[in-house]
C-alpha cells in the first residue's frame, strides 16, 4: 500500500520586523525638523499624498530593499500600527499603486513636539530612553549628544563605567500631548519653584479644608475620649448615662484643667503602623528557650552570603531623577542662563554693565499652545544661537579667569 505524501505546509513569510522597521523610518521621515521627502509629497486640501514606492527609494536606510519586497497585504497592515500616516489602496493591487498620505497639521507645530530631557543617569542609552518614554507616545527621534569628557572623583571608578552621553537629550514625539504626559509625570522632579506652584496651592488648600472642618467640630470622641472611673459604685451604669448626667462618675480632671491638648488646629495625628523585630521579642514564660548542649558555648553564627550578580534594575526606577521641559523652555532658559553669565563676567571683569530687562516666564504651561517659533527649525541641533555664548567665551579668553564670587555652573555643556 502506498503511502500518502503530506501535503508541504505553507510557511507564512516573517515580515514582522521589516514592517516594524519601515513604519519607524517613515514616520522618523515625515515629522523629522529637515525631512528630505517632504518635497515629493503634493498637498491636496488638508493632507499630502505621494506614491509609497517612490518614497520608500528616497529613505536613507540600507533595509530598501527589503521595504520593497513586501506585497501590498503587509503594507496595509502598518495602517493598525500608527497613527501618523495612511497607506491608501486596494490589497489586491500591486505594491506599486499604492499612496501614502498624512495631514498637514503634522508639519504645523514640530517644536511642540520636542522635550528636553536633563539629568540622565550614566547608564542611560538612545535605546533605554527611547523605550522608557515610549510609556507616553510614540517616539520618533532621539538626539543624544556623546560625552566630551568624564570627570570621576573616585580612582575605582575608572574604566568600570563607560558613559555614552553628556547627561542630557532631546526626545520627539508623534504629537504635542505626548509631551504633555511626558512633563506631568517628572514635573515633581524640577528644580524651578513655578513648576510646583500649582501643587503647592492644592495642598494649601486641602490643609486649610482639614483645619476648617477640625475647628466647626472642637472635640470629638474618638480623638480625647473621657476617661471613665476604674470603681464605679454602681455596676449596671452605661456609658450613655456616663456622658450624659454621672459626672462625678467620670474623671474630667483633664477637660476641666483648660489645659488644651496639643492637636488643637492641627489635623490630628496618624496612627502609623509600627514592625516588630521578632528576633527581639522575649520567648513567653510556657516555653523554655533552647540551651546549646555544652554550657558556656555561644552558638555559631551563619553569615549570610550576598548574591553575587545585583538585582536587575527597571527602566522606571533608573531614570526616576530625571528632568523634563517642553523645548521651548529649554529656550527660554538658555537664554536666560547665558545672560546672567555675561552678566557676571563683566561683573569680575569690573565692567561697566546694562542689566537686561527682567522678564516673568510661566515655566509650566501645557504643551499644546501656540508655540512662539512657529517656522521649522532644527531642534535637535540646538546650539543654532550661539551669539551670547560666542561672546563669554571671548571674555574668558582675554582676560585670565579667576575664582567668581558666583558660581556659574552650565548644565548646556
Amino acid at each position: 500500500m502506498e503511502e500518502v505524501k503530506a501535503k508541504p505546509r505553507r510557511k507564512r513569510p516573517r515580515t514582522f520586523q521589516a514592517r516594524t522597521d519601515l513604519k519607524s523610518a517613515l514616520e522618523s521621515a515625515i515629522l523629522s525638523p529637515k525631512s528630505n521627502i517632504v518635497s515629493h509629497f503634493t498637498r491636496d486640501g488638508y493632507k499630502f499624498r505621494a506614491n509609497l514606492h517612490d518614497i520608500i527609494r528616497q529613505l536613507d536606510d540600507e533595509r530598501k530593499d527589503k521595504y520593497l519586497a513586501l506585497n501590498s497585504f503587509a503594507l496595509k497592515s502598518i495602517n493598525n500600527r500608527t497613527r501618523v500616516f495612511t497607506i491608501n489602496g486596494e490589497v489586491r493591487q500591486p505594491p506599486e499603486q499604492l499612496t501614502i498620505e498624512f495631514l498637514t497639521k503634522l508639519r504645523g507645530k514640530i517644536s511642540d513636539t520636542i522635550a528636553y530631557v536633563d539629568n540622565l543617569p550614566l547608564l542611560a542609552t538612545k535605546t533605554r530612553l527611547a523605550k522608557r518614554c515610549s510609556k507616553f507616545g510614540t517616539v520618533v527621534n532621539i538626539f543624544m549628544p556623546a560625552a566630551r569628557r568624564v570627570c570621576q572623583k573616585h580612582p575605582i571608578l575608572r574604566g568600570s563605567i563607560k558613559v555614552a552621553h553628556s547627561g542630557y537629550a532631546f526626545v520627539q514625539f508623534s504629537n504635542a500631548y505626548s509631551v504633555k504626559r511626558f512633563c506631568r509625570r517628572y514635573v515633581g522632579n524640577s528644580h524651578l519653584r513655578r513648576h510646583l506652584r500649582r501643587s503647592r496651592r492644592n495642598r494649601r488648600a486641602r490643609f486649610l479644608q482639614r483645619q476648617a472642618s477640625m475647628m466647626a467640630v472642637p472635640w470629638r470622641a474618638q480623638d480625647n475620649p473621657p476617661k471613665i472611673a476604674s470603681n464605679p459604685p454602681d455596676a449596671n451604669i452605661t456609658l450613655n448615662s456616663a456622658f450624659s448626667g454621672s459626672c462625678s462618675q467620670v474623671d474630667w480632671s483633664g477637660v476641666e484643667s483648660g489645659v488644651q491638648s496639643d492637636n488643637d488646629g492641627h489635623f490630628p495625628k496618624r496612627n502609623r503602623k509600627l514592625t516588630f523585630n521578632l528576633s527581639d521579642v522575649a520567648p513567653a514564660a510556657s516555653t523554655a528557650a533552647p540551651q546549646s548542649v555544652k554550657s558556656g558555648v555561644e552558638p555559631k553564627k551563619i553569615r549570610r552570603k550576598r548574591p553575587k550578580n545585583p538585582a536587575p534594575l527597571g527602566l522606571k526606577k533608573m531614570f526616576r531623577n530625571i528632568q523634563v521641559f517642553p523645548l521651548r523652555v529649554y529656550r527660554r532658559l538658555k537664554k536666560e542662563y547665558y545672560n546672567y553669565k555675561r552678566l557676571g563676567t563683566k561683573i569680575q571683569y569690573n565692567q561697566p554693565v546694562q542689566q537686561p530687562p527682567v522678564q516673568h516666564y510661566d515655566y509650566h504651561e501645557d504643551a499644546g499652545q501656540q508655540s512662539e517659533y512657529a517656522q521649522p527649525v532644527d531642534p535637535l541641533s540646538p546650539f543654532t544661537e550661539q551669539v551670547i555664548e560666542q561672546q563669554a567665551i571671548q571674555a574668558e579668553q582675554e582676560q585670565p579667569v579667576n575664582q567668581s564670587p558666583i558660581d556659574f555652573i552650565d548644565p548646556f555643556e
